[in-house]
């Protein structure tokens, strides 16, 4: 169950908090992110899904580089290599890469033809074919 605290709901046994939340935090909140598709909490529960089917991602070799504004870290594994870049510009950086998308971080993302279009502020993991 939750109750009312100024305005907002806790759950049973929360502490009231002592800070003023501002109103505009309730975007963050668990409840409407998991509604979103393109939440930040929606990614961090792909991308841990994602390390938990990829084993490269979480006990392959990690190999980091970088090329201008994008940073990239190959992870390789037994049986896979899969690569997360980074773009930290705030150009849309073209990528070559051969494989499959498996998540990122943006919708703006394009993938053809072997190149990756990463936009500013964007990191996209890709599966090595």
């Amino acid at each position: 169950m939750e109750r009312l605290c100024r305005r907002r709901l806790l759950p049973d046994g929360a502490a009231e908090p002592w800070l003023p939340i501002p109103a505009n935090w309730a975007q963050h909140a668990v409840s409407r992110q998991t509604r979103d598709g393109g939440s930040t909490l929606t990614l961090y529960r792909r991308a841990l899904a994602l390390r938990a089917a990829h084993p490269a991602l979480g006990s392959g070799t990690a190999t980091v580089s970088t090329s201008g504004d994008v940073l990239t870290v190959r992870c390789a594994g037994d049986d896979e290599t899969v690569t997360c870049v980074l773009n930290m510009g705030t150009d849309t950086a073209l990528v070559p890469h051969a494989g499959t998308v498996l998540l990122a971080s943006s919708t703006h993302v394009r993938s053809a033809h072997g190149t990756v279009a990463l936009p500013a502020d964007t990191a996209v993991w890709l599966l090595e074919d």
